[in-house]
Parts: structure tokens; sequence; C-alpha cells
């Protein structure tokens, strides 16, 4: 379905730059070119603010596939899972948001600040894929159980792992 692929791709773009970013802010402590570290710390904060409208379109018309009726969004795991996945992703908004006018716009940029709020808005990030995989993983073993996987030690292998887990 091209509105998942579009929802994965915007939504792993965001993770990797803000991981750009939070390797430049990770490196900061040695050689402080701070006024440009500011400026690509700016530039991602807009960024992900202009990646929101498409990422959450594209999740609508993901999850509204899925749905027959609206009440299955809280009556289904699907949609607990999707509820706490844009909860979630609220939560990173808001970190991007507030990194922006808290870390931002004072001179000198406060980098510490920036640096916390970027690395807390990248762990909500992280909850947020693995979210996704936790729920995309039942869904295609159920789907897909009768075809033979294309890397099937690598598959099993990990099958045994999250079976493990739960």
């Amino acid at each position: 379905m091209l509105a998942n692929a579009v929802h994965v791709a915007v939504a792993l773009f965001w993770v990797g730059a803000l991981a750009h970013l939070l390797i430049g802010l990770w490196r900061v402590r040695t050689a402080p070119p701070r006024a440009l570290l500011a400026k690509a710390a700016s530039r991602y904060a807009t960024l992900a603010l202009l990646l929101m409208p498409p990422l959450l379109v594209a999740g609508a018309i993901t999850a509204l596939d899925r749905f027959s009726e609206p009440a299955e969004l809280v009556s289904s795991g699907y949609g607990r899972i999707l509820l706490v996945k844009l909860g979630a992703a609220s939560v990173a908004l808001v970190l991007a948001v507030a990194a922006r006018l808290r870390a931002m716009r004072v001179s000198p940029p406060r980098l510490g600040l920036l640096r916390r709020l970027a690395g807390a808005e990248g762990l909500v990030l992280l909850g947020v894929l693995g979210l996704a995989r936790r729920w995309r993983a039942p869904l295609r073993r159920a789907r897909w159980s009768w075809r033979r996987p294309i890397f099937s030690a690598r598959h099993r292998w990990m099958d045994l792992l999250s079976d493990s887990t739960r």
C-alpha cells in the first residue's frame, strides 16, 4: 500500500535526521562549532514540523484501511497501539518544539538543553518504532504464515527471540 510506504519513509527520514543532529550534538563537546550546530538544529526543528502533516495523513489512510468501524480504535489491539503511537509521536513533536523555543531562540544557544531535549525526542521515537515493530510482527505472521520467508533462518531466530520475551 502506497500510504503505508510513504508513512514509513517519512517516519524513518524524521528519525534519521534526528540521529544526524544527535551525533552532531554529541561531537560538539570536543570541537564546538556552536553557530553552525545551532543553525543545523533550527533546520532540523523546521523539518520535523514539516514532516508531521504527510506522516499523519499517510498514517491515517493506512489506519482507516484496517478499521471497519470507529469503535475498533479502542476495542482492537491495533487501535490501542495506534493510539499509544500517536500519543508518543505527539510527545516527540512537543519535545522538538520545546527544543526550538527554549534552547535555540536564546543567544547563545543552550546546547546542553538542546542535547537533552533531542535525546529525549530520540528515545520517544525509538519507542514508537518499537511499538510499530511489535504491532506489525503478529499481523505479518498471521497473514503470511503459509509462505516460506526469504531469509528463513534469520526469521526463525528472530521469532524465537520475540516468542521468548512474551
